[in-house]
C-alpha cells in the first residue's frame, strides 16, 4: 500500500513538471486572455499583434532597480500573462481560477496604469 503511494506521487510529480515547462516553451497553450490598460480598446489582430509589441500596464510596481531607466517588476496578479511575459509564475495561493504573476523585470514597466487613477477628494 504505501509503495502504491510513493508511486503515485512520484507519477504527479513527472506530470506536474512536465505540464509546467510545456506550458511556459510553448505560449500558445495559455490562455490568449488579454491584460491591457484601462484607456486601450480590445481589437481585431492589427491589435493584438500591436499588444505583443508593446509591454502591458502595472497596478502594483515592486522591486525596481536605480539602473536608468528603472527596471521593475510588477506584482499585480492576472488571469493570464502578457504573451511578451518570459517568465509567467502561477501563484501558490490562487485556487480558481488561478492566478499569474510576470517575473520579469521591464525597463519603465511601472509608468502606465491599468486602472484609471483615484480623483482627489476636493
Amino acid at each position: 500500500m504505501r509503495y502504491n503511494l510513493v508511486v503515485f506521487s512520484l507519477v504527479l510529480m513527472v506530470a506536474t513538471a512536465f505540464f509546467a515547462t510545456a506550458s511556459s516553451s510553448h505560449p500558445e497553450l495559455r490562455s490568449a486572455l488579454s491584460t491591457k490598460g484601462h484607456e486601450e480598446d480590445g481589437g481585431g489582430v492589427g491589435e493584438r499583434s500591436r499588444q505583443r509589441r508593446t509591454w502591458p500596464c502595472c497596478d502594483r510596481c515592486g522591486g525596481c532597480t536605480k539602473s536608468t531607466p528603472p527596471q521593475c517588476q510588477c506584482q499585480d496578479m492576472v488571469r493570464s500573462c502578457h504573451p511578451s511575459c518570459r517568465h509567467c509564475v502561477r501563484s501558490p495561493l490562487s485556487v480558481s481560477p488561478p492566478l499569474y504573476q510576470c517575473m520579469d523585470r521591464i525597463p519603465n514597466h511601472c509608468r502606465r496604469r491599468c486602472s484609471p487613477e483615484p480623483l482627489l477628494a476636493q
